[in-house]
């Protein structure tokens, strides 16, 4: 015969494996503003990762016109990994761009340092400003 609990109590036990199996989801945004920043060709740190991040979603919203057929990419210099290959040459207002999901398993593995975001401009940007945002949560597994 099965346990019968008292469903006006919390059920008490042991976490499986001795450790919690509830991770907390963060999130953190960052913003490119050409007018801020400027547009030359280059790489740009936007923001920072913590280490051990699993990379859940990724994904960037133009909140002014792209200009200047540039290519934007935005990435990490941690393993080379590519959270949005393309985020738009011409982008319009209200574009948003989906990057990195869980059905992307190089992108989503822990980070193994705190990395940089950096965005990556090929060629030269005339306008623009995209605001990214990052869900993950930390695990604590090295």
């Amino acid at each position: 015969m099965g346990t019968v609990y008292d469903a006006k109590s919390p059920v008490q036990g042991e976490p499986i494996f001795g450790n919690g199996q509830v991770q907390t989801v963060k999130s953190k945004t960052f913003v490119y503003d050409f007018a801020k920043m400027g547009g030359a060709a280059g790489a740009y740190i936007l923001g920072r990762l913590p280490v051990n991040a699993v990379i859940i979603d990724t994904s960037a919203y133009w909140t002014t016109v792209s200009a200047g057929g540039t290519a934007y990419t935005l990435g990490s210099a941690e393993s080379g990994a590519q959270f949005i290959a393309d985020m738009g040459a011409a982008a319009t207002v209200d574009t948003l761009i989906h990057g990195t999901s869980l059905a992307d398993t190089s992108s989503r593995l822990a980070l193994a340092v705190d990395s940089d975001v950096i965005l990556t401009i090929t060629g030269t940007g005339t306008a623009g400003r995209f605001v990214v945002t990052f869900i993950y949560f930390v695990t604590d597994i090295a």
